[in-house]
């Protein structure tokens, strides 16, 4: 499995992707900074690259982007979409992009997971609780 790490998130993701066997770039390593969702979706789709973001409402919904260009979940087939996300409380810090990101991989691991074709990894932190849930899903639906 491949990884893209969206320019959302800290770059130094790549190499937690890597100590873990897995391949991965990044927006700054392929010169990407500044690419919008919409544009970057059909790189990571061409690539088989499967997305981790902390913004996965922009590649999810049929209106992902001005204009209503749709995100790439819409597309027939996809590489698979990684979302770390946090409560509404505070900061998605580097430390806790890093915590998420591991959990995602094992995860994957636990399942038995060879790719995200077609599927959404949503990996979710609750601050109040400080717990961290897992929800894998097919997408588009």
């Amino acid at each position: 499995m491949r990884f893209f790490i969206d320019e959302c998130l800290d770059p130094e993701l790549t190499k937690v992707a890597l100590a873990a066997g897995y391949e991965a770039t990044c927006s700054r390593d392929r010169g990407m900074l500044s690419m919008k969702d919409w544009d970057l979706a059909p790189y990571v789709v061409e690539h088989d690259y499967a997305l981790v973001t902390h913004n996965g409402k922009d590649f999810r919904g049929k209106t992902a982007g001005p204009g209503g260009k749709p995100g790439h979940l819409t597309k027939d087939m996809h590489p698979g979409l990684v979302c770390l996300n946090r409560d509404a409380s505070g900061d998605m810090t580097p430390s806790l992009q890093v915590a998420l990101f591991r959990e995602a991989l094992v995860e994957i691991a636990n399942q038995g997971i060879v790719d995200l074709m077609n599927q959404v990894l949503e990996i979710d932190y609750d601050s109040a609780t400080n717990s961290v849930t897992s929800t894998l899903y097919e997408a588009p639906s």
